[in-house]
């Protein structure tokens, strides 16, 4: 070589417990990874869980049972229970399952909340679930026990766009990218799911390079932080207010960012489609 690289990458494959086609990884606070199955048909339904080292935890099938349906989003909230959000033909279902796989939602999962297509799902310091819909273009609420706490058909009814990506800051308020009529923005509901007026108008985390913004993540400063369909990462203060420039962050391979993430030590993560 010419010149020292930046960093030496090697790629390490894990595979088996019950992998297919995943779609969503979240970190447990023991550092394992667990990963939610759609699967290839739209049927497999299962969770996989992996250890810190990649050995596989769950067994061939996943972790199933609990309602789990086509799940496409999954959190994890302080206690260790593992939340998963999907769809089936009825509607949105949330299931609930303990940090060893076990279920703890019923044979049909949490459901009736109005939920049509979950596309984001994240808890809050008090144990509340949060689940962003695309289709109804609403959030959801429900406690830790499964029992909605949002009106049916979620909050922000109309005014949140489609929403995708959710995430919850230090003081309760939940944020979620949303899109309308070609328009980009983030939109921040308090904690009794009030959507919040920024800048004047609802769903006002404008600027910043958004664009058509789909995960979302927030610092250890409340800085809140977007990965955009058009290979860029947008930030925005905790009041709404554009951090990136215009074209938002960029370089760094990013292509297609979908998810969005943060370590401890601050730094941005962000998987990409293609």
């Amino acid at each position: 070589l010419t010149s020292a690289p930046n960093d030496w990458t090697i790629s390490l494959n894990y595979t088996g417990g019950g992998l297919d086609w995943p779609f969503a990884i979240a970190i447990d606070g023991s550092g394992n990874a667990w990963v939610v199955n759609p699967g290839v048909s739209g049927y497999s339904n299962g969770i996989s869980k992996f250890s810190p080292l990649g050995a596989a935890i769950s067994g061939t099938s996943g972790f199933t049972g609990g309602g789990l349906t086509v799940a496409t989003v999954i959190a994890i909230a302080a206690d260790g229970n593992v939340w998963v959000a999907g769809n089936n033909l009825s509607g949105g279902i949330i299931s609930k399952f303990n940090s060893s796989g076990v279920a703890l939602s019923g044979s049909g999962g949490y459901s009736g909340f109005g939920l049509v297509h979950p596309s984001g799902i994240a808890s809050d310091g008090s144990g509340n679930v949060w689940v962003s819909d695309d289709d109804s273009s609403s959030v959801s609420e429900v406690n830790s026990t499964g029992v909605a706490l949002s009106p049916y058909g979620g909050y922000g009814y109309n005014d949140l766009g489609h929403p995708l990506g959710i995430a919850i800051d230090g003081s309760g308020n939940a944020w979620t990218t949303g899109t309308y009529s070609g328009s980009s923005f983030m939109c921040k509901l308090n904690s009794l799911g009030m959507v919040v007026f920024v800048n004047g108008i609802p769903c006002g985390g404008l600027g910043g390079g958004l664009n058509v913004p789909h995960g979302v993540a927030i610092d250890g400063s409340g800085n809140i932080w977007a990965a955009n369909s058009n290979n860029s990462l947008s930030e925005l203060n905790s009041r709404g207010n554009a951090v990136s420039g215009s074209s938002g962050y960029t370089g760094g391979g990013l292509s297609g960012s979908w998810n969005i993430a943060i370590d401890g030590a601050g730094d941005i993560w962000t998987a990409n489609e293609i």
